[in-house]
């Protein structure tokens, strides 16, 4: 068996759903040219290969149970995969180690980043851009989290996917609440709920209503996508990670018990701002049997939650 045979049957025996292996030279007019994962021969001169892979988010999660007030989580997040992938990369960083070549995993944080994950899952195979920025596997649609590894051994490149494409279809466009996807394979990220929604401190009146029931990110780009709602449609949720929430749990949980639950999950948000997001979501379900425990964080030492409880009341009260 070839080394990279050998890479990809260690990726598919430790549970990895898609491996593509691409080269390692540089994504020439990369959107970002100041950062250094422009070109992984920055972070490893002598990488001539890199390794991508992917597991399936839907595997891990679970029908939503029935609930009034229920709170969404983006379906990585749930499931814990804010970022990209690193210990599933583990056992191929192992094996090429193990024939003498050098491996480094690419961080899960994007400012660390040393590889573009999107365009080298694109070179590898795996998928194509969509609109929404995001890569579209056939398999899996857009319902998956990639990693990378880069390495100096000389692998054997998959071939990229030529006859699939969003053809005519704005779906991501015309659905996006935010309106954040600007043109097909442009999202401005400081509109994206994704961002709002993780970014510390007050949330503007005149959006709030659109962000609706969401806490964590937002897949709705992903949801309308053709492809991926394909997906959604027959893929059964037999895992054990809940994407649905009840709002009012969530909204008396106390930052031990936070962590507790959703530490596991490694996501970067704050306590305070977790909370900001499920009392927004309180005002927007529109139940008021909930104004009670909305009233207790009308003195709480925390401004950003006395004003959100203030807004969410004053919604309740207009419902």
């Amino acid at each position: 068996m070839t080394l990279t045979g050998k890479v990809k049957e260690v990726a598919v025996s430790s549970g990895l759903d898609l491996v593509g292996i691409a080269s390692a030279d540089a994504f020439e007019g990369y959107r970002w040219g100041h950062l250094i994962m422009r070109n992984p021969k920055l972070s490893m001169p002598e990488a001539k290969s890199l390794v991508i892979v992917a597991v399936c988010d839907l595997k891990k999660l679970r029908e939503p149970q029935g609930t009034e007030r229920r709170g969404r989580v983006a379906r990585s997040y749930a499931v814990g995969h804010e970022y990209t992938l690193v210990d599933e990369l583990l056992p191929i960083k192992e094996v090429l180690e193990g024939y003498g070549y050098e491996a480094r995993i690419s961080p899960n944080r994007l400012a660390q980043s040393m590889i573009p994950l999107k365009l080298a899952a694109v070179r590898a195979g795996l998928g194509w851009q969509g609109k929404h920025s995001v890569v579209i596997t056939p398999e899996y649609g857009s319902w998956v989290t990639f990693g990378g590894l880069m390495t100096d051994a000389s692998l054997d490149n998959d071939i990229p996917i030529s006859d699939k494409d969003c053809g005519r279809c704005t779906a991501c466009l015309d659905n996006c609440p935010m309106g954040a996807i600007e043109a097909p394979y442009i999202v401005r990220m400081s509109t994206c709920l994704d961002r709002i929604l993780d970014t510390p401190g007050p949330i503007a009146d005149d959006i709030k209503d659109r962000i609706g029931n969401r806490i964590v990110s937002c897949d709705t780009c992903l949801e309308v996508c053709p492809h991926s709602a394909r997906i959604l449609k027959k893929e059964k949720l037999m895992g054990s990670s809940p994407f649905e929430f009840d709002l009012l749990e969530l909204l008396n949980l106390d930052e031990e018990q936070f962590r507790s639950i959703f530490g596991k999950l490694n996501w970067s948000m704050d306590f305070v701002t977790f909370k900001r997001n499920v009392i927004l979501a309180l005002g927007n379900a529109g139940d008021k049997s909930v104004s009670k425990d909305l009233e207790r964080y009308a003195f709480h030492e925390s401004e950003v939650l006395r004003d959100m409880s203030d807004w969410a009341l004053k919604k309740l009260r207009c419902a």
